[in-house]
């Protein structure tokens, strides 16, 4: 028999794999309408807590960076999938 404890850390558990499943789709949906495919139509900013810039409009860059990151959530959100199915 599962205590109550046990019960609201389990549901806890679920409602935040289903909150990082909606994050990460929505995330992916929002990379797949980045477009970028004009020369200088694009520019990459990163700036760091001092307040460094690193920025570029170099193309090819941003299109390696962004299949990138695409690949990362797309890992990231068959992990939550498989471990939402597994419950």
């Amino acid at each position: 028999m599962i205590n109550l404890d046990d019960r609201i850390r389990s549901f806890k558990n679920l409602r935040g794999l289903i909150n990082s499943r909606k994050l990460l789709g929505y995330k992916l949906n929002q990379l797949a309408k980045f477009n970028y495919e004009r020369e200088g139509s694009t520019l990459f900013n990163l700036r760091d807590y001092h307040g460094f810039e690193f920025k570029t409009t170099n193309t090819n860059f941003i299109h390696l960076l962004t299949n990138e990151t695409k690949s990362i959530l797309i890992k990231w959100w068959s992990e939550n999938n498989e471990t939402l199915q597994n419950l």
